[in-house]
C-alpha cells in the first residue's frame, strides 16, 4: 500500500461517513503491496496513531478495504495493506 492509497481510502471513507466533500483527494489508482505500519499511516495524515487506528484502520478493516498482516492487532510490528476489494473501491470512487 502506498501512503497516497491510504490517504485516499481514509479521505473517501471519512467523506462517505460524514457526507462532507470539502476537501476531496483524487483516488490514486496505482497501488503497492508494501504493507505499512500504523505509525507510518498516522504520520502521513498528521494524526495520532490511536486516532488513525480507531477511526480509519478498524472501519476499513471491517469493510474489507484493508487487511492486517501480523498475528495480534496490538503487536507494534503489525502492518496494513489495501485489499483487492479496496483497490476496486478506490477506482470506482474516481
Amino acid at each position: 500500500m502506498t501512503i497516497e492509497e491510504f490517504s485516499d481510502l481514509a479521505s473517501l471513507y471519512h467523506q462517505s461517513r460524514h457526507q462532507s466533500y470539502h476537501q476531496s483527494l483524487p483516488p490514486n489508482a496505482q497501488s503497492s503491496d508494501t504493507p505499512l505500519a500504523a505509525r507510518e499511516l498516522a504520520a502521513e495524515v498528521h494524526r495520532k496513531q490511536d486516532h488513525v487506528l480507531r477511526f480509519y484502520v478498524r472501519p476499513l478493516l471491517a469493510q474489507g478495504l484493508l487487511e492486517r498482516l501480523g498475528t495480534a492487532p496490538t503487536d507494534p510490528n503489525v502492518r496494513y495493506r489495501t485489499t483487492e476489494h479496496g483497490r476496486q473501491w478506490l477506482i470506482a470512487q474516481a
